[in-house]
């Protein structure tokens, strides 16, 4: 019978043995080299064209694979020893420092994943109470001398299970995510709802294109793995591999999408209007450091979206900004525009709304669709919407007045495949199938061509 060090060394040579499959001798002419992270198919190899560094990718690997090169490889103090972090710099977490404190005016802070205590450091400057946390003790041991004692050597789950966060105003995770497997991710995010109710800050490097920040790194057509990721929703197999071990420690690498919806099956939902007032105000930060942001903040219960409309929570893509005066509130939709719920057991609900039709209105009906989706995941944390209620197509028609509208939501009695888990978290989505900007001319306020949502609430039956 092996003991635990040979056991060890047996899986420790398995990982070797696969990723070294991968490693080839490359010519950097071999390699499309435009300004996006780029792969060649046929090296096998990732440039990136920030540093021109060029490195390898892994053979496809299971979640479990993952987690296990985490726990023996990635999770140990030796890995972030040495020189790692000696080049970081405060510039950029003192224009992060602004962002957050302008976004949010947080009195207490906390950096999970803190590194050099960079951000601590910058928040600190800003009057902030700021505490950092990392589970490096090498890195910890770089900080500067004046934000060290505001700095504690733990793991985020180990950490969170025992802290009190009610004086707590902003958690952030700053390039932190990428470097956990998805079943401490859910830990985190589990533990967190559970003892924590306001803001999170995150950024994650993110594939594809993010609608409001429009930021995102380009997955180009010579990396058909990650491109095939995309597609099927997954956390990416192949990861990228310098000198055998992963690259920065990265082991989770998704998309926008996926980041979105792993967010949402753990009870937690984008702050849109936040999101947006970000963009408006530090857009050039972002795109300046390579930042992919996020803001969640806890989806709202079904009997909580009376206030959604007004307050933005819960909200997802299609809506524009809150607008009131003294005869009209409401927010204009896109022809598609989402809100998200939680719901353990969700029976009958009747969704209350009060809506009017565009101002620009040639035409003499306008339609509205809703539909009821429940997000859903299987073991390899693909995620999709099933479907239980769809309304008829003129179920809704809508003129220049305001209407209500009470609508009886239905669960279907939709069995999971085998594989897969339901969630707590559902979407309704509203859609316009009349809405067309371009029919209005180039000069049109696009905001003001959606249906228009006075409010919304959602009604035990």
């Amino acid at each position: 019978m092996m003991n635990g060090n040979s056991k060890l060394n047996v899986f420790l040579k398995k990982v070797k043995n696969k990723l070294k499959k991968t490693l080839k001798p490359v010519n950097k002419t071999d390699l499309n080299t435009n300004s996006t992270l780029d792969a060649s198919t046929s090296s096998n190899t990732i440039l990136d064209p920030l540093t021109q560094k060029i490195y390898s990718k892994s053979e496809d690997m299971s979640l479990s694979e993952l987690e296990n090169l985490y726990y023996n490889v990635v999770l140990k103090q030796s890995f972030y020893d040495g020189d790692y972090g000696l080049d970081w710099n405060i510039a950029p977490y003192q224009k992060l420092a602004k962002v957050l404190s302008s976004t949010f005016s947080p009195k207490q802070h906390i950096d999970i994943g803190c590194g050099l205590g960079l951000l601590v450091k910058a928040m600190r400057e800003l009057g902030v109470k700021s505490y950092g946390i990392d589970f490096s003790e090498s890195l910890i041991a770089k900080a500067d001398q004046s934000t060290k004692n505001f700095l504690t050597v733990a793991t985020a789950e180990d950490w969170i299970q025992k802290a009190s966060l009610n004086d707590v105003e902003l958690v952030t995770f700053t390039e932190v995510f990428e470097h956990l497997p998805v079943s401490t991710l859910e830990q985190i995010l589990t533990q967190l709802h559970q003892s924590y109710d306001k803001k999170i800050f995150l950024t994650i490097p993110s594939f594809g294109f993010d609608a409001t920040f429009k930021l995102g790194i380009q997955v180009n057509e010579d990396n058909p793995t990650w491109r095939r990721d995309m597609m099927d929703n997954i956390p990416f197999k192949n990861i990228v591999l310098e000198n055998e071990t992963p690259h920065h420690g990265h082991i989770t690498l998704a998309s926008y999408r996926w980041w979105t919806e792993f967010f949402l099956f753990h009870g937690w939902s984008r702050s849109r209007d936040l999101e947006e007032e970000c963009f408006d105000n530090f857009h050039d930060t972002f795109r300046l450091y390579n930042w992919n942001p996020y803001i969640l903040e806890k989806t709202l219960a079904g009997n909580e979206l009376k206030n959604c409309i007004k307050t933005g929570i819960s909200l997802g893509t299609g809506w524009h900004q809150y607008y009131q005066c003294e005869d009209f509130s409401g927010r204009w939709s896109d022809g598609l525009a989402r809100v998200y719920f939680s719901e353990p057991e969700f029976i009958g609900k009747t969704l209350c709304l009060s809506l009017s039709a565009p101002e620009i209105n040639y035409i003499s009906e306008w339609n509205l669709i809703i539909t009821l989706d429940n997000l859903v995941r299987n073991k390899e944390f693909k995620f999709t919407w099933k479907t239980h209620f769809t309304s008829s197509w003129n179920e809704i028609n809508l003129r220049e007045k305001i209407i209500d509208v009470n609508l009886n939501l239905s669960k279907q009695d939709l069995k999971p495949n085998d594989d897969e888990i339901a969630s707590d978290c559902w979407r309704i989505t509203l859609i316009s199938p009349n809405f067309c900007p371009a029919e209005y001319g180039k000069s049109s306020d696009s905001r003001r061509l959606g249906i228009v949502v006075h409010s919304l609430e959602l009604l035990q039956h």
